[in-house]
């Protein structure tokens, strides 16, 4: 559910615990950026001045540029600001090597304790805006929140005094009442954020997993996974959303009547166009499969490529995970 790659392909970010690289002596899960171009692999869950991190690393999501990556870490000396003892996210520039904790409220507050769920982010193109999810026990406070860096439009990002945090008011849309957040996507422009989320109704009984839209130019947070007029809604589970450069919005969804002619709980793929505010359901033509679970969607920035993956019965009586890929253009299916 996090982009493991730049927009050129170039860069890829992957969490692992094995030794890669000279100097890994820490034993813990680490974060990781490959250069496929030159072949070069640095470790990006490190302070500013190289010290590697004295605890885990992991979910680390790139810029589409390819300079900045934020990542989650329960690691306390990446920087000198952390003294709260708990996960963490963090932003490493590649180009100026230098790592900033993410995870700091509105004015100054702090994480308080590692309760499920975990904060997760992502970036925006260039990096400058990260989304993230984070309960800072505000109070009714918001869960999501946009973190400036470049606050005083120099360029330079993660000057003292020049980066802010933003709460995004999500609390409740549409009716539905927001109880914690799953995963979240911004575009590369910082207009839209979406996210995936528990909701609840106003008798907080659960009403499944949605995925909900934010448009920052206007101020307006919407559903996305609404099933067509005149049909009733059920629970469901929706998740993963993510962004093209061109106002589509990709995700997974179990919910019946998204579409025509799908009145199944099964998982499926899903395209929501923002302009028309319609959903498309994507489907396999290499093979007939029917997934009891879909999760970690990316579509390309053109809109044409959607991969994700799927968990079904393999057809010798097993089930497992894997990735399919599914081009737009030709309506045609890849695993």
């Amino acid at each position: 559910r996090q982009r493991g790659l730049s927009a050129d392909g170039r860069f890829l970010v992957i969490d692992s615990n094995r030794t890669l690289v000279d100097g890994d002596t820490n034993g813990a899960l680490d974060v990781f950026v490959r250069d496929r171009q030159s072949g070069a692999l640095q470790r990006v869950s490190v302070a500013t001045d190289g010290s590697e991190g004295n605890s885990h690393s992991s979910w680390p999501a790139i810029s589409a540029n390819g300079r900045h990556v934020v990542f989650q870490s329960l690691a306390s000396n990446l920087d000198a600001t952390d003294t709260n003892g708990v996960t963490d996210l963090y932003v490493r520039d590649l180009a100026t090597g230098v790592t900033s904790l993410v995870t700091v409220g509105p004015s100054g507050e702090r994480l308080t304790c590692n309760c499920a769920p975990l904060p997760v982010a992502r970036l925006s193109g260039d990096g400058r805006f990260v989304v993230f999810s984070a309960d800072f026990g505000l109070g009714g406070g918001s869960l999501l929140w946009l973190r400036d860096r470049d606050a005083d439009h120099d360029g330079v990002f993660d000057e003292p005094g020049s980066v802010t945090t933003t709460g995004i008011d999500v609390s409740a849309i549409e009716g539905d009442l927001i109880a914690w957040i799953d995963s979240v996507a911004i575009s590369n422009d910082a207009r839209y954020v979406a996210f995936s989320a528990a909701a609840v109704d106003e008798h907080y009984t659960s009403i499944g997993m949605r995925v909900y839209l934010h448009d920052r130019t206007l101020g307006t947070s919407t559903r996305v996974d609404r099933p067509l007029p005149g049909v009733g809604d059920v629970s469901a589970t929706s998740l993963a959303p993510d962004f093209s450069d061109n106002g589509q919005l990709a995700y997974t969804s179990t919910a019946p009547h998204l579409v025509a002619n799908d009145a199944d709980a099964f998982a499926d793929v899903f395209v929501y166009d923002i302009a028309t505010a319609t959903n498309t359901r994507l489907q396999l033509t290499h093979v007939n499969t029917a997934f009891s679970h879909a999760d970690g969607t990316a579509i390309s920035a053109d809109g044409r490529f959607v991969a994700f993956t799927g968990y079904a019965d393999d057809g010798v009586g097993s089930w497992r995970w894997n990735v399919y890929a599914i081009d737009r253009e030709l309506q045609a299916s890849f695993d």
